[in-house]
């Protein structure tokens, strides 16, 4: 299944990322992880705005009972979140950077369905938030922004919505290509957010303290089968929100 990445289209895009997760399990029993009950400890203490994979995930690590808390189970829960992390961020990616679907010789079309649902709820699990369970009109005005409780967070909403209603005019009024180095501009203060001190402290010392939970990935296999430009690209953006650069 080797396909240029260049030429991969925004749905073949989706499958490539639910493969690349798959295929980043690994197998295979171990006995109960040591610092088991020390993980849990200092994973209670991340952020609340952390994506809310990582909120699943640690549920579903506290639910394991002795004997089912392997250290290959737990890295499968944390490559999972990561991975879950790393698609909706790689998704906005592709939708609001100037350039972005030019360098991969894609048109770059935001949908209706793009604009109401899917783009405020990635933003919405980026930021913490799980999704409502029924469809919302204007799903961030009014199910997301009111779930801010801190002024960082009203802070951080006003930048989602700032975002989302240039989109709303570029999309109905003036068009994409009126709007597309604002809505750059502005994704990129959204994703210094996400580097903000809280954030990027937490993962720096889980990264000093448990490196055994985060193996560098994607492997050879998943090279393989995705192709070097795509697995190389969604690699930088992990590294982006990992590394100790601001």
């Amino acid at each position: 299944m080797k396909e240029d990445a260049m030429e991969v289209g925004s749905e073949k895009f989706k499958e490539l990322m639910a493969l690349w997760e798959y295929t980043s399990q690994e197998m295979g029993p171990e006995l109960d992880y040591k610092r088991f009950d020390e993980l849990m400890n200092f994973w209670k203490s991340m952020p609340l705005e952390m994506h809310v994979s990582w909120h699943e995930a640690f549920e579903s690590a506290s639910a394991l009972p002795e004997g089912k808390r392997s250290l290959p189970g737990l890295r499968r829960l944390f490559a999972k979140a990561r991975n879950r992390e790393n698609i909706d961020l790689c998704n906005l990616e592709w939708k609001l950077r100037r350039g972005f679907s030019i360098f991969f010789n894609i048109t770059n079309i935001i949908e209706e369905d793009d604009l109401e649902q899917k783009i405020p709820l990635a933003f919405g699990r980026l930021l913490g938030m799980k999704e409502p369970d029924n469809s919302i009109h204007n799903v961030w005005q009014t199910y997301f922004m009111p779930l801010a409780t801190t002024k960082q967070m009203v802070l951080i909403c006003g930048c989602v919505n700032d975002i989302l209603q240039l989109m709303h005019v570029g999309r109905r009024f003036l068009g994409y290509e009126a709007v597309q180095q604002a809505l750059a501009d502005q994704f990129e203060g959204f994703k210094s957010c996400l580097r903000m001190n809280q954030f990027r402290a937490w993962r720096q010392e889980l990264k000093l303290d448990f490196p055994e939970l985060l193996a560098k990935h994607p492997t050879d296999e998943m090279r393989a089968a995705l192709g070097k430009e795509f697995c190389d690209w969604v690699e930088v953006q992990d590294d982006w929100l990992w590394s100790e650069e601001v």
